[in-house]
């Protein structure tokens, strides 16, 4: 597996295997880059710098997965990442959200307040649940499809 390709370039299919050792690689880095950001910025500031920089190899991966379910990536890359990059701008910008000191924590998190926050939460995580199953959990298309030949048969 070329990790280069598999998070910078759009174009091809990749198989669910790939898709999570992909995943996996973002969530290690993902974990890296808050706790090297947590100790320079405030905490929100450093989960929204996180993302920015992990936003193009994450939408990397999931399109080539999205081609393997012979789905473009317009608009289902949009559908699947919106949720989450509007509940991370409203938790920073502090719309629907507070900000609230937890037990042994020296900076306060951000934590939903209000209906739009909840709403944000609720509609982030049933959108977050549809992608892992959408592109983590059912098999792409057998064969060539749109995108390219089977991944599984090269």
């Amino acid at each position: 597996m070329d990790f280069a390709t598999l998070f910078t370039s759009f174009e091809g299919r990749i198989p669910r295997k790939g898709f999570w050792i992909g995943l996996a690689c973002m969530v290690i880095a993902a974990f890296i880059l808050i706790f090297i950001l947590g100790a320079i910025l405030p905490p929100s500031i450093a989960s929204i710098v996180g993302m920015l920089i992990l936003l193009y190899p994450a939408c990397a991966l999931y399109a080539k997965r999205l081609h393997d379910r012979n789905k473009p990536t317009t608009p289902w890359l949009w559908i699947f990442i919106g949720p989450g990059i509007l509940y991370a701008a409203a938790s920073t910008l502090g719309i629907g959200f507070t900000e609230m000191t937890m037990p042994g924590q020296p900076q306060p998190a951000m934590v939903p307040s209000g209906p739009l926050g909840y709403l944000l939460m609720l509609l982030t995580v049933v959108v977050g649940l549809w992608a892992l199953v959408e592109m983590g959990f059912l098999k792409g298309t057998q064969g060539a499809n749109d995108f390219g030949p089977d991944p599984l048969q090269n």
